[in-house]
């Protein structure tokens, strides 16, 4: 379970930060109905759905959440939001970026992420499948080992 006493924020805005020039109108929620394997039928398995954020959260079994809902929906129906990147200034940066990108991310496709990391001019990349998605948060000192070897540009 996740608790939002702590992450109010990230529940409001999670899908909010992918938008550029459309609504997410509760994006997770609606894709999740086209597919059947997250359809509860008798004794069928189904996916789970990680950290997707749904309107339903905001209407009673979350406590934190609660009183929320029509704030989390005037964001949901956004329409302006800005271009996410800009494309031209990532390949002009002159900032020093160091990433930890996981392999096997289940959160982050892999290919996106390079994606993005081909626009950003100087990044560098700690690549790795045997830490995950959270590891900033449960292994911390291993990745900024990891990154800051990274910027003084030393191996093992």
């Amino acid at each position: 379970m996740f608790f939002f006493d702590v992450s109010i924020l990230y529940a409001i805005l999670h899908e909010a930060i992918y938008c550029q020039g459309e609504a997410s109108e509760w994006a997770a929620e609606r894709v999740m109905a086209t597919i059947p394997e997250f359809q509860m039928r008798g004794s069928k398995p189904i996916f789970f759905t990680a950290e997707m954020i749904f309107q339903s959260m905001f209407q009673g079994p979350y406590p934190e959440l609660s009183g929320l809902g029509e704030v989390a929906s005037l964001i949901a129906q956004k329409k302006d939001w800005p271009t996410l990147y800009d494309i031209a200034q990532l390949n002009r940066n002159e900032v020093p970026v160091y990433a930890a990108t996981y392999l096997d991310d289940i959160y982050v496709d892999y290919d996106l992420a390079q994606e993005t990391a081909r626009n950003i001019k100087g990044i560098k990349q700690f690549i790795t499948n045997s830490m995950d998605h959270g590891a900033i948060r449960s292994r911390t000192e291993d990745v900024l080992k990891e990154l800051w070897k990274l910027r003084d540009d030393t191996m093992d």
